[in-house]
């Protein structure tokens, strides 16, 4: 009798959320995150540094984060702001993000 293999099905992926949203949702949980940070989270989800820079400068232009900057006026980190207004970043689309 010949032995038929068991079934198998395609492995199911989890969703992969994009940069901006892993980093915007940072802020919120922890108000403030550093450089060093910024760039472990790219590096941890597969995205190249310069990836989660531009995303940062998206988030900054648009609203409710600041940069923290040193007294050269480099970016030392990035701070979520109360003061400014919150965006909407979860109810939209990849493309039409922001």
């Amino acid at each position: 009798m010949i032995e038929t293999p068991p079934k198998t099905y395609p492995e199911v992926k989890e969703k992969k959320f994009s940069l901006k949203k892993i980093l915007y949702r940072e802020l919120e949980l922890r108000n403030e995150i550093s450089f060093s940070e910024v760039e472990k989270i790219a590096k941890e989800n597969g995205y190249k540094i310069s990836n989660a820079e531009r995303r940062m400068r998206e988030l900054m232009e648009k609203g409710s984060v600041e940069p923290i900057l040193t007294e050269k006026g480099h970016i030392r980190g990035y701070r979520y702001s109360l003061n400014l207004p919150k965006i909407d970043i979860y109810q939209s689309n990849q493309g039409a993000l922001l």
